[in-house]
């Protein structure tokens, strides 16, 4: 049985190329919508196993958009694809399984999308370098245990 796939970006076009390039690698592309609003209910009543978001701004409404996917769909992985890494941790936190750079969408987002499908998690590898010094510099600022 294939991945069903909701896609949830503002852009037609990046949403058709999108689209074309899941139904290529064999997913099946369950719905569509450019309002993020509608993505938490749609991911229930399509039953999608994976929710591919694009990057909405503000970016208070894209966190809030991945916790309620979570939230109403808990059986739906959220694959966030975005052009900045700096987001990763935030994006985590609210939920998100997988980060895919907006310049990796072609190379990488099947395989995040099969990795999120199984239960796992994806990181772009630039985003996986950023993340890190991310929480490097998290826990230099902690309070030494001298």
């Amino acid at each position: 049985m294939p991945v069903r796939v909701l896609l949830v970006e503002d852009q037609p076009m990046i949403r058709q190329g999108i689209r074309r390039l899941m139904e290529q690698d064999g997913f099946q592309v369950v719905g569509e919508t450019r309002d993020s609003a509608k993505a938490p209910l749609l991911a229930a009543e399509l039953g999608a196993d994976v929710v591919v978001l694009g990057l909405m701004r503000p970016l208070e409404d894209f966190l809030f958009v991945a916790r309620e996917i979570r939230r109403n769909a808990p059986q739906a992985g959220v694959v966030l694809v975005a052009f900045e890494d700096y987001l990763a941790d935030r994006a985590f936190q609210a939920g998100i399984r997988a980060y895919v750079l907006g310049t990796r969408v072609v190379e990488e987002l099947p395989r995040a999308i099969r990795a999120v499908a199984a239960g796992d998690i994806y990181v772009s590898p630039g985003v996986s370098q950023k993340l890190a010094e991310v929480r490097l510099l998290a826990t230099d600022r902690l309070p030494s245990d001298t």
